[in-house]
């Protein structure tokens, strides 16, 4: 499910996400825009993760597309990783990964790309309470025992005749 206005959402998108990545054992800093790379891949946030016994540098790129998103981007932020001394990235977005996003996410041999979609964006925003609010809902529904003997009542008892 791509989110509905994906387009629209305000530049603190970008702020959420690195506050996400935090909640998630990271220690994220935003990146202050493009680094003059080979590639134009704009970094949003750099950061470390602690993995057992090792600290690892991480990057994080945001995409705020509609369309889904394709090989050749997870490519390029695994390009990019070196410049930012890093040995694995996040690529985040609203919409979806094509089918060769998750291939080449994990391809033998380099570095690993972590991607998360927009279903699971919103599942991991509620799940570390960032960037969304609990709000109580009551759900009214019609009790139907209540109606049950009007009903009866207006369609007569079995065996018997209705005026008309």
């Amino acid at each position: 499910m791509a989110l509905p206005g994906c387009a629209g959402l305000p530049n603190g998108f970008r702020r959420a996400n690195s506050q996400l990545a935090e909640f998630r054992g990271r220690n994220t800093q935003l990146a202050s825009g493009m680094m003059p790379l080979p590639v134009n891949v704009d970094i949003d946030a750099v950061g470390t993760v602690q993995m057992r016994i090792s600290t690892v540098r991480e990057v994080v790129q945001v995409k705020r597309h509609k369309k889904n998103i394709n090989r050749k981007v997870v490519d390029q932020l695994r390009g990019a990783l070196p410049y930012h001394d890093a040995i694995r990235g996040t690529l985040i977005t609203l919409s979806r990964f094509t089918s060769g996003c998750a291939e080449a996410a994990l391809y033998r041999g380099a570095a690993p790309i972590t991607l998360i979609d927009g279903d699971r964006l919103i599942q991991l925003l509620i799940e570390n309470e960032s960037a969304v609010t609990r709000r109580e809902a009551h759900l009214i529904e019609i009790d139907a025992d209540y109606f049950a003997p009007l009903e009866e009542e207006a369609l007569g008892k079995p065996g018997e005749e209705l005026d008309v």
